[in-house]
């Protein structure tokens, strides 16, 4: 995808589409992230997947987004954003997890099912830091990764483009004329979402 991006080589995307498609059908969890404990591991939710990952996930989905504004792409980083993210550390963001998954309800020796040191039970608590440190560099880098891409500009047109849902502001300039647009939701715990946009001069932008 991003030597697409930089080349405009249609073979390289429809490769990566192909190799994407085929990963999630293979190994995709509930939570939109495939199962990832230092290998793919299937779709059996109890193997999970690193929480350094969902960081990594979602700064390769945004290059396909950025390649021709793939919406599947869009879709699965709001899934890893909204479930991800949150379930894998604390709301302080002071501890985390090594390996995360779905429905996990205690951090014991048996909570740490996946076939990658199986047992290994602080591997699965939430803690300041683990024994291998990809986790805690990378998980702060997630959510920024994810806002990064929530507004962007149409290649064509140079129109905004609302690409991840989520509350949100965006400024910028189109054909002369300087705007805000602001995202009032409770998205993703409803689905009504707001535009409310301000110009400084009356012009005509694509929906």
């Amino acid at each position: 995808a991003i030597l697409y991006v930089f080349t405009g080589k249609a073979e390289y995307l429809e490769e990566a589409k192909r190799v994407y498609r085929r990963a999630f059908a293979l190994n995709e969890q509930a939570s939109g992230q495939l199962s990832c404990n230092e290998f793919l591991s299937g779709r059996d939710p109890r193997q999970g997947y690193e929480s350094c990952v969902s960081a990594d996930m979602m700064w390769s989905l945004g290059y396909f987004i950025e390649a021709d504004g793939f919406t599947d792409a869009a879709d699965r980083m709001e899934r890893i954003a909204y479930n991800v993210v949150p379930g894998a550390i604390t709301k302080d963001y002071r501890r985390h997890q090594y390996l995360s998954a779905v429905n996990q309800v205690a951090c014991t020796p048996f909570s740490q099912s996946s076939h990658f040191n199986y047992g290994e039970a602080t591997w699965r608590q939430y803690r300041p830091s683990h024994f291998p440190q990809c986790c805690t560099g990378n998980i702060l880098r997630a959510l920024p990764a994810f806002i990064q891409r929530m507004w962007l500009k149409d290649a064509k047109t140079g129109a905004p483009v609302a690409m991840l849902l989520g509350p949100s502001e965006v400024k910028g300039e189109y054909r002369g004329v300087r705007y805000t647009i602001t995202e009032e939701t409770g998205y993703p715990f409803a689905d009504e979402i707001r535009f409310r946009v301000t110009v400084s001069a009356p012009v005509e932008m694509p929906v």
